[in-house]
């Protein structure tokens, strides 16, 4: 375990990278399966859920489809442009954030609240109001693999200034912001507001996407709250159209 805690990446993704390259080099074949869960487990002397894990980012990069009973079938040797993403719970959330890496641009000085405010275009649902000084980081998203594809978003990521210590952790080590968080204030995220929007690219953001100004985006902000209903992060995250698309399953109640 001592080994793994050292890696330079997840285990998860170096998975991912060594079965997308088997797949690209043809030794799997397209409509192949892959090996077992269980198999793969040996192999890579992983556990199921890290197994999960590099089977899900598989399929979000169009690798692979998976369908219960049937396994991991192969269906493309080379990863789509578009990434798409599943979140229907908190975990699903963190594990989208763990399945893609950040690439941090700028780490801002504190702000007023006011400025966060602002940069919304309108004020922010919640029990309690935002005060004191935040400060901003503004990174690129781009999918774990391929290592070299182009950025899936541009983030802000804006924390409370209490919290401004873990922003040099932030990129550097495949955990969710609010994970780093919680790990060194013990604040834990319970409640994430999600508002969905679309918007044309400014064109500093356009220029950063590797966009055209004006080019559509899909604009999604997120407000992390503790129990208590303070705010611990908010992330205003600018996807380009034909990169990234967002699913969402409702189920009926009862």
């Amino acid at each position: 375990m001592a080994g793994q805690a050292m890696r330079e990446q997840p285990l998860y993704r170096e998975i991912v990278e060594r079965l997308g390259g088997e797949i690209a080099d043809g030794q799997y074949r397209l409509g192949s399966r892959l090996p077992t869960e269980a198999a793969l487990c040996h192999r890579f002397q992983a556990s199921r859920h890290t197994i999960r894990a590099a089977l899900k980012q598989l399929q979000e990069t169009g690798l692979i489809r998976r369908r219960q009973g049937s396994g991991s079938v192969v269906v493309s040797d080379r990863p789509q442009t578009r990434f798409a993403s599943s979140i229907a719970s908190i975990d699903d959330l963190m594990q989208y954030a763990a399945s893609t890496r950040l690439e941090v641009l700028a780490a801002d000085p504190p702000r007023p609240a006011a400025a966060l405010s602002q940069r919304i275009g309108r004020p922010l649902e919640g029990p309690r109001p935002l005060e004191g000084e935040w400060v901003r980081i503004r990174a690129l998203r781009r999918a774990a693999a391929p290592a070299e594809g182009a950025p899936i978003a541009l983030t802000e990521i804006w924390l409370p200034a209490a919290f401004a210590d873990v922003a040099p952790e932030i990129g550097r080590q495949g955990l969710p912001v609010c994970r780093l968080i919680e790990r060194r204030h013990g604040a834990r995220v319970t409640l994430v507001r999600q508002s969905i929007a679309a918007a044309a690219a400014e064109a500093g953001d356009a220029a950063l996407l590797g966009l055209p100004s004006g080019a559509p985006l899909l604009c999604i902000d997120r407000i992390y709250e503790a129990a208590s209903g303070e705010v611990l992060e908010v992330a205003l995250n600018r996807h380009p159209a034909d990169r990234f698309s967002y699913g969402l399953t409702l189920r009926a109640a009862g």
